[in-house]
């Protein structure tokens, strides 16, 4: 809220301001993709019945502590992505699971699995044996079981589209799965920041052609921190 830039104060979505959105290129509805998983409120509702759902943490406890920062990291190899598919099947045929659906669930179509901010490497012994190493230590995890729940979609007849973003951990090229028609991607780049360093904006780009064969000619949507 607050003043156009010509003096005209926001009480409705005026022409005006429809018409400078257009200038932008925004979009013309909202399909959400930005830590979605936080909208699934995993610690208040298995924080107790399920610890393994939460990553191990190298002194030995589940990070279930909610006064911690960033608090119900989940533990990547754990049963939490089959919630996560009943999350997204209850939705999609307008069943409910016992609390209020979050913004990561939008227009009956859309569901914004990408992980919560701050993803940090669980310690127990499958997340050790299947976790990658190097920058994209998490890609393989995260995108084989984001293209799996959007296959059992497909399999059991529902419509539903997910979505993910490739962001830090998670934002390499998966290599051990294909991305299915119903799962929209979303790539983080660094955008007019890199404008004044050559070799990132070469990086970044490439990353992004490296993006577009894997999902093999359909729009890659992105997030490059304009809007910061």
């Amino acid at each position: 809220d607050g003043a156009y830039f010509e003096g005209d104060p926001y009480v409705k979505m005026r022409p005006e301001k429809v018409l400078n959105m257009l200038r932008l290129r925004m979009e013309t509805t909202h399909i959400p993709c930005c830590h979605g998983q936080t909208s699934m409120r995993f610690l208040d509702r298995f924080g107790e019945t399920h610890p393994e759902y939460f990553m191990l943490q190298k002194n030995g406890k589940r990070r279930t502590d909610p006064t911690v920062s960033l608090p119900g990291t989940i533990c990547l190899t754990s049963g939490i992505w089959e919630e996560m598919y009943r999350d997204c099947e209850a939705y999609f045929t307008g069943k409910s699971r016992g609390y209020k659906w979050g913004g990561n669930f939008r227009e009956g179509t859309y569901a914004d699995l990408m992980c919560q901010d701050g993803l940090m490497r669980c310690t127990c012994e499958n997340c050790n044996r299947r976790l990658g190493t190097g920058r994209y230590w998490s890609t393989e995890v995260v995108w084989s079981n984001t293209c799996a729940i959007a296959r059992r979609l497909t399999e059991n007849g529902i419509d539903g589209t997910v979505v993910q973003m490739a962001y830090t951990s998670y934002r390499g090229i998966p290599k051990t799965t294909d991305i299915p028609p119903n799962v929209r991607v979303m790539l983080a780049q660094r955008g007019p920041w890199t404008m004044h360093e050559p070799e990132i904006l070469a990086a970044d780009l490439k990353e992004l052609d490296a993006w577009l064969d894997k999902v093999g000619g359909k729009k890659l949507w992105l997030w490059n921190y304009a809007c910061k």
